[in-house]
């Protein structure tokens, strides 16, 4: 969204910084919707069925609630597929940094919110025993590994050394 107002604005072209901050979120996203549909449909939409057909039984609308499920954890991960395969994005390898920060403030507010709802936001979740310690660390050390996988064949695909500037950004044309 911020970059589609300073887009509108026109002070896109010049600004290197607006550069950074929008291939460093793009890079974030992406990779956080390739995550959550690899989750959702590994894990998650087993438990959202049985919510189903519990629901199902109590309120008739609950299709609409399993519908859109599938639709949130589904449509803007296509979206991002879409977006990173039409542009000319490369994944800088040196960013994973702010992947990490992403994710650990991800995981507080999941924690934070497990603690206050009193039940886990997910199911595989809990915040209760050391678990869950060892599940951040897989999510943590899949999307590390995940995000150097894209920048290695982003950089590929697009068959062109990446261009960066001192600090380690890749700087758009």
């Amino acid at each position: 969204m911020f970059s589609i107002m300073i887009i509108l604005a026109g002070k896109y072209k010049y600004d290197a910084n607006l550069q950074r901050y929008t291939a460093i979120l793009m890079e974030i996203t992406c990779l956080a919707q390739v995550l959550i549909v690899g989750v959702y449909w590994a894990v998650l939409h087993r438990y959202v069925e049985q919510r189903f057909a519990q629901l199902q039984v109590i309120d008739g609308n609950a299709q609409f609630v399993y519908y859109r499920m599938i639709i949130v954890h589904s449509v803007p991960g296509f979206v991002m597929l879409t977006h990173l395969v039409t542009t000319r994005a490369v994944f800088i390898p040196g960013h994973s940094l702010y992947l990490m920060l992403f994710g650990m403030g991800y995981l507080a507010i999941n924690y934070m919110g497990t603690v206050y709802r009193g039940n886990p936001v997910y199911p595989f979740l809990t915040w209760t025993d050391s678990r869950s310690a060892y599940v951040c660390l897989g999510l943590g050390l899949g999307a590390f590994v995940l995000y150097h996988f894209i920048a290695m064949i982003t950089a590929i695909a697009r068959k062109k050394p990446l261009e960066q500037d001192r600090k380690g950004y890749q700087l758009l044309e």
